[in-house]
């Protein structure tokens, strides 16, 4: 595990970290919410993600192949650190296609300083990935970042997290995704984190295996298994060609791909025909009643179920009638 012995630290090393936290988080903050399953579990808490407690009490387990594993650890050169850096960039990229934002921010263990002191749990670790990157780029570009990240770990995050909009106990504001590798972080000490998932690696007997910690609450086990199998095809996408550009990352396999397509569909796609004896308010109406507590619209941290934007277009159709 990760850990280095420090005295603590003086007034002039915090006030240095505050400034680099400061410009890292400075300006317009990207989206890092992920859109859950079920949204009335989000209506019932304040995290962003709508995890009201951090109670991820489920998880999806996977596995490298063997191949992979070694060709990851070889490219690393055997190093955790290195592993890490890797997955870590694979998960970011990950997350901007599912976000379709270039700016990300995903969590980062802190590793143990030895100096007596908790410190922060978590840290935010901000990147961006610049249209024509290759992955090779993010790969660069996240090492550094790591590296800035740990060196500037000391510093209180919880003081900045209230100037930029408020603080609750142990809640990382700005991610909701945790990566860490078991090799050099502790998973216990962030089980208890606000965060929708946490994506932990473990480095066994030459083997890299996953495992995605989440709420039932929030995700199915589809969404998850879904979200585990783009990791991998990630990871096998990037490890023999690291070089590839960031677009043509393949996180979506062919099978899965249709599979998508086919949850995408409407009900009459498998029909052929679309039907033009119905007005669009029949066939909303129709969805509605299909899925009532699914995800219809979604800006920021405002989300609708398609009941509740049924309602809201039929208090807006009365209004308008009553207008004449």
């Amino acid at each position: 595990m990760l850990a280095t012995t420090t005295d603590a630290p003086s007034a002039s090393r915090l006030f240095s970290e505050k400034i680099y936290w400061l410009n890292q988080l400075q300006g317009e903050l990207p989206e890092t919410a992920l859109i859950t399953d079920f949204v009335g579990a989000q209506n019932e808490g304040s995290h962003p993600g709508g995890n009201t407690g951090g109670n991820k009490n489920q998880s999806v387990e996977f596995e490298l192949d063997g191949a992979v594993s070694r060709a990851v650890i070889n490219l690393a050169r055997g190093s955790d650190l290195s592993v890490y850096v890797l997955l870590l960039s694979v998960v970011s990229t990950l997350l901007t296609r599912y976000t379709r934002r270039l700016d990300f921010i995903v969590g980062v263990p802190a590793y143990a300083t030895g100096a007596g002191e908790p410190g922060n749990v978590a840290l935010p670790l901000r990147g961006q990935i610049v249209g024509g990157s290759s992955f090779k780029d993010v790969l660069l570009q996240t090492k550094a970042n790591l590296i800035d990240v740990y060196l500037h770990q000391t510093y209180p995050l919880e003081a900045l997290y209230a100037q930029i909009g408020g603080s609750q106990p142990k809640r990382p504001l700005l991610f909701d995704v945790v990566v860490l590798l078991e090799n050099i972080h502790s998973a216990a000490a962030i089980a208890d984190l606000k965060t929708s998932l946490t994506v932990a690696f473990a480095i066994e007997g030459g083997c890299i295996r996953g495992r995605i910690d989440y709420s039932d609450a929030l995700f199915t086990a589809g969404t998850i298994q879904q979200l585990a199998r783009c990791c991998v095809n990630g990871i096998e996408s990037v490890v023999y060609q690291p070089t590839i550009p960031v677009e043509d990352i393949a996180f979506l396999k062919a099978a899965d791909q249709e599979r998508q397509l086919a949850f995408n569909s409407p009900p009459v796609a498998s029909t052929g025909a679309y039907p033009l004896q119905q007005t669009i308010s029949q066939l909303f109406e129709a969805q509605v009643a299909q899925t009532p507590d699914r995800p219809a619209a979604v800006w920021r941290q405002i989300r609708l179920t398609y009941r509740e934007l049924n309602g809201q277009a039929n208090q807006i159709g009365r209004y308008l009638q009553q207008l004449g």
